[in-house]
C-alpha cells in the first residue's frame, strides 16, 4: 500500500488499518522528504503492539512512479520478528541465533535485510551473514540512506531510529529473484593495488582519479573533477570481474583528497576492476531480463509481494527514461493481488542471492523479489 503526502498520524493510521496479525511484520520504506516524526512513529506503533522494520531512501516506488514523499507499507509472514546488528563500519558483528533456521530444511525462506549504505564493511556483514547460513535462504535487501550521501539515522524498529546499523528479518516465505544491471566493459582490466574498505586508494600501482580520468576522457571528451565527479561519474561506474555471471558494479561516489576514488560498497585489495559504460537502452534491456529471470520459465506462481530494489544511480542516469524501466517491470508482472503491485525503494546499493547461490552487495542494478 501506497500513503502520499504522509504524516507520522497517516502513517500509523494506516499500518494500523491493516490489522497485522501475530507472525506479521509491518515493513516501511519511507521516500527521504516525506514529513515524518520518526521517534513518535516508533512510539506510538509500539503502543499498538505492532510488529515493524522500516528506513529512509532516495525515494519509494509504486508501480511506474516513484516518490521522494510518500511511503509504502506491506504487512509479510515472518519467523522471527526483526531483530538489529550494530556499529556495521567497526567489523565486529553480533549476529541473532539462526540455529532454528538451519536445522529447518523444508522450505526455503526469505532472508530480508536493509542496511545503511553508507557504511563501511558492507561486504564484511553480508560475507558473515552467508557463512552462517549458506543457501538454506534466498537473500534480499537494500541499502537505506539519504541522496545527500551524509549518513544519519536511516533505520527504525521497536527500540528506536538508527545509523551505521542493519535490520533483519526471515520472512516466512519463498522467493524468486532477479538481478540484472546492463552495463558493459568500456576498458580494463586494472588492478585495485591499494583499498581501504570502500575506498580505491591506487589503480595499477598509480593514483586512481588519474587513471580514470585519462580513460573517461578518451571516451568523452570531459576532463572529470571534484566538481563534476557525480555528474561524470554516474555513466562510467567500475565492474569488478566476477567469473560466470555479470561483473558486480560499484559506484565511484567522490574523490579524496590525494585522488582516492570512494565508491559505495567495498573494493577488495587486488580486485580485477573494469570501468564500465551503458546506455538507457542496455539498462531497460536488463531490467526486463530481471523480470523474466523470477518468473519461472512461466511456470505460474501466485505471488503476494513484488519488492523492487532498484539503485537510486539508475534513475538518475536514465532521468526521463526511467519511467520505461518501471514500465517494463509493470508489464512483465501481473498479479491479481493488489499486494503484488511491483513496490518498493530506489537505494544506495542492493543485496541480493544469486539463484541458489552467494549472496552480494551490488551497486547500479536492479534486484527484484518476489514473494510467494
Amino acid at each position: 500500500m501506497i500513503i502520499l503526502n504522509p504524516t507520522t498520524d497517516k502513517v500509523v493510521n494506516t499500518i494500523e488499518s491493516l490489522a497485522p496479525r501475530e507472525k506479521e511484520v509491518v515493513l516501511i520504506l519511507v521516500g527521504e522528504n516525506s514529513n515524518i516524526n520518526y521517534q513518535m512513529l516508533v512510539q506510538e506503533l509500539n503502543k499498538r503492539t505492532i510488529c515493524f522494520m522500516g528506513a529512509i531512501f532516495p525515494a519509494i516506488i509504486n508501480g511506474t512512479e516513484h516518490y521522494k514523499d510518500g511511503v509504502i507499507v506491506k504487512k509479510i509472514p515472518y519467523l522471527q520478528e526483526p531483530t538489529i546488528v550494530k556499529n556495521i563500519s567497526a567489523g565486529e558483528l553480533t549476529f541473532p541465533d539462526f540455529s532454528f533456521l538451519t536445522s529447518n530444511t523444508s522450505k526455503k525462506y526469505t532472508f530480508f535485510t536493509i542496511i545503511d549504505g553508507l557504511s563501511n564493511n558492507i561486504t564484511n556483514y553480508i560475507s558473515s551473514i552467508y557463512n552462517r547460513l549458506g543457501n538454506t535462504v534466498s537473500y534480499l535487501g537494500a541499502g537505506a540512506g539519504s541522496l545527500s550521501l551524509i549518513q544519519k539515522p536511516c533505520l527504525f524498529y521497536k527500540d528506536g531510529f538508527v545509523e551505521d546499523a542493519a535490520l533483519i528479518c526471515i520472512f516466512d516465505m519463498k522467493s524468486k529473484l532477479g538481478v540484472r544491471h546492463g552495463w558493459d566493459k568500456l576498458v580494463g582490466p586494472f588492478v585495485a593495488t591499494k583499498t581501504n574498505g570502500n575506498t580505491i586508494i591506487e589503480l595499477n600501482w598509480q593514483n586512481p582519479y588519474e587513471v580514470y580520468k585519462d580513460a573517461i576522457k578518451k571516451d568523452c571528451g570531459k576532463d572529470i573533477e571534484a566538481n563534476n565527479f557525480m555528474d561524470i561519474s554516474k555513466s562510467y561506474p567500475f565492474g569488478m570481474y566476477k567469473e560466470g555471471g555479470e561483473d558486480i558494479i560499484r559506484d565511484p561516489l567522490k574523490l579524496g583528497k590525494n585522488g582516492e576514488i570512494v565508491c559505495i560498497g567495498e573494493v577488495p585489495e587486488n580486485s580485477i576492476l573494469y570501468i564500465m559504460k551503458g546506455d538507457n537502452e542496455s539498462l531497460i534491456k536488463a531490467t526486463e531480463k530481471a523480470t523474466t529471470d523470477c518468473l519461472n520459465n512461466g511456470v505460474k506462481i501466485d505471488f503476494e509481494h513484488t519488492i523492487i530494489i532498484d539503485c537510486i544511480s539508475r534513475a538518475l542516469f536514465l532521468e526521463n527514461d526511467y519511467v520505461k524501466e518501471l514500465k517494463v517491470i509493470e508489464k512483465n508482472i501481473t498479479s491479481p493481488i493488489d499486494e503484488a503491485t511491483p513496490q518498493g525503494a530506489l537505494t544506495l546499493g542492493e543485496i541480493s542471492s544469486h539463484g541458489e547461490g552467494w549472496v552480494d552487495f551490488f551497486n547500479k542494478t536492479t534486484v527484484i523479489g518476489m514473494l510467494y
